[in-house]
């Protein structure tokens, strides 16, 4: 009975909300701009040089994939290990004092 009552008001809330989607906003008047868009720029950084074969290559295909899909509107910027911050892991040669 629970469950059914569940049903019930998921499927109502969802009806309700489809409602609320139809488009009945005013035209806009004539000569009228429209706003411009925000653009976003982010910066990803990874811990691996950039174009390392596997693991190099997924970032920027990710960076693409969301710049497409955003219209242009999010744009991702891809920067290999030590490129922008200091290595995550730094390897010293044996016997040196560090």
């Amino acid at each position: 009975m629970k469950v059914l009552l569940r049903l019930a008001v998921v499927l109502l809330a969802a009806s309700g909300l489809t409602a609320c989607g139809t488009d009945t906003a005013a035209p806009i008047a004539e000569g009228a701009v429209a706003a411009p868009q925000q653009t976003f720029r982010w910066k990803m950084i990874t811990t691996w040089p950039k174009n390392l074969p596997g693991l190099g290559t997924g970032p920027e295909r990710f960076a693409d994939h969301v710049r497409e899909m955003s219209g242009g509107r999010l744009d991702i910027k891809v920067y290999g290990a030590g490129e922008l911050v200091g290595a995550l892991f730094k390897v010293e040669p044996e016997g040196s004092a560090g």
